[in-house]
């Protein structure tokens, strides 16, 4: 037993617990606690109607966010949190201005703001390494959230857009005065304006990276809301969260998995291994959820849904995996003229009453492709035949043409000829915990 446990070497407790773990944790509930308190407070109309009024910010925020993320390299610690809020500005009133004149919809300039500070906030945490006080903001921040929340369920008059306002805005307040405690707001030179100018050069090329995670994320749910009611979209966006949230659910973080892939270079080996590992952590995810359903029925559909984790992790991971080789001009080319096809098989969806199969169909349609243009060999072939029957399986499971505990026993059968389970997850983990 000594000799299994040293081959394995487990994390350390002092590993499990560092800030790291739980500035992960708490982000994952931090985006799950709007996606499934409202509706079980509010019921799903109710938070519907909410979505179909916050939509647009949450699309203008997503995208503000992914573009100052794009700043990190190019802006100093102590001028991260100044670069990213006028990035942010920029942005969110740039894009506010289009939708607003192309009658696409309007966004909410306070909540907006405020989503805006929050975020930036977080980043300048993660830039200058005060995962702690990054920690602190979280766990304030969920439980502001969380409190007003229980309030407005027990007869409060507080209203479910202002509950996001008021959480947003203590968040920020506290961030803000944190950074501030720790002098961590303002340069202390003039080089920023050269910095924020080579960083903002960049934009054209970030927006064209994050066009489809942008769509899967926050774009398909806006282009299908005027097409659905409101309990569908609120449904809809239920159950687009439980595979969004199998990115946070994976032990090894998407930063991990691309600092690792700059550091060791295109190892379609070690990559591979990182993908089968990922297939069957979210397999046995699946087998969990559909025992849990059979004693608690309201779980089915999520139990089902959840097996489009796969090819959205697995699509996730091969965005790093071209960003850091070579296939960084196809991956971009990819995203320019996917995007419209996707908001436009969402629309068509949404229109015939289809929108969750057609979500699906966008996810594994981005991960076949992706899989084509940037991998090689039999991980190509690994990857495009398991994603293909992950979507075939999963149509069939919404559909109730298929039992759900047998599609996946079949997709087991096939993976053990192209994938069979290795150690690569157990090195990762010990690495990036």
């Amino acid at each position: 037993m000594s000799n299994i446990i040293e081959r394995l070497r487990l994390p350390s407790l002092g590993r499990l617990l560092s800030p790291n773990v739980y500035a992960q944790g708490l982000s994952l509930a931090s985006g799950l606690l709007v996606a499934f308190l409202f509706p079980i407070l509010f019921g799903v109309a109710a938070y519907g109607d909410l979505l179909k009024t916050i939509l647009p910010t949450l699309l203008i925020h997503r995208i503000a966010d992914s573009m100052a993320e794009v700043l990190m390299p190019d802006l100093l610690p102590e001028e991260i949190f100044l670069g990213s809020l006028m990035s942010g500005a920029l942005v969110g009133a740039g894009l506010s201005a289009l939708l607003a004149l192309f009658g696409a919809g309007r966004s909410d300039p306070l909540l907006l703001a405020l989503m805006i500070l929050t975020s930036t906030t977080i980043i300048t945490f993660y830039r200058n390494q005060m995962i702690w006080l990054l920690v602190c903001q979280l766990a304030f921040f969920c439980t502001v959230f969380v409190g007003l929340s229980l309030v407005e369920g027990l007869g409060a008059n507080i209203g479910l857009r202002n509950i996001l306002v008021i959480a947003n805005g203590a968040g920020a307040i506290l961030g803000f005065a944190l950074l501030a405690w720790r002098g961590a707001l303002f340069p202390q030179h003039g080089g920023l304006w050269s910095h924020l100018w080579k960083g903002m050069r960049r934009a054209p090329q970030s927006l064209t990276a994050t066009l489809m995670a942008n769509t899967i994320t926050v774009g398909y749910l806006w282009i299908a809301a005027p097409l659905m009611t409101s309990p569908a979209i609120g449904q809809l966006r239920i159950l687009t969260s439980v595979v969004q949230a199998s990115v946070s659910l994976f032990p090894i973080g998407l930063k991990a998995i691309f600092v690792r892939l700059l550091s060791h270079g295109e190892d379609p080996v070690d990559f591979g291994g990182l993908l089968g590992a990922a297939f069957w952590f979210f397999l046995t995810g699946f087998f969990v959820l559909q025992a849990a359903a059979g004693f608690v029925p309201q779980l089915k559909e999520l139990a089902d849904m959840f097996l489009l984790a796969v090819p959205f992790f697995w699509s996730a991971c091969i965005e790093r995996f071209a960003q850091a080789g070579s296939a960084r001009g196809i991956y971009r080319l990819l995203n320019l003229v996917l995007c419209p096809i996707a908001l436009g098989l969402g629309a068509y969806a949404a229109a015939h009453g289809q929108a969750v199969l057609g979500y699906g169909g966008v996810i594994w349609g981005y991960c076949v492709m992706l899989a084509l243009l940037c991998l090689r060999g039999r991980l190509l072939a690994s990857v495009v035949i398991l994603a293909t029957f992950v979507a075939l399986l999963t149509a069939l499971i919404l559909y109730e043409a298929l039992p759900a505990v047998a599609a996946g026993l079949g997709l087991v059968l096939v993976a053990l000829l192209l994938t069979p389970p290795n150690k690569t997850l157990i090195r990762y983990y010990r690495g990036h915990i």
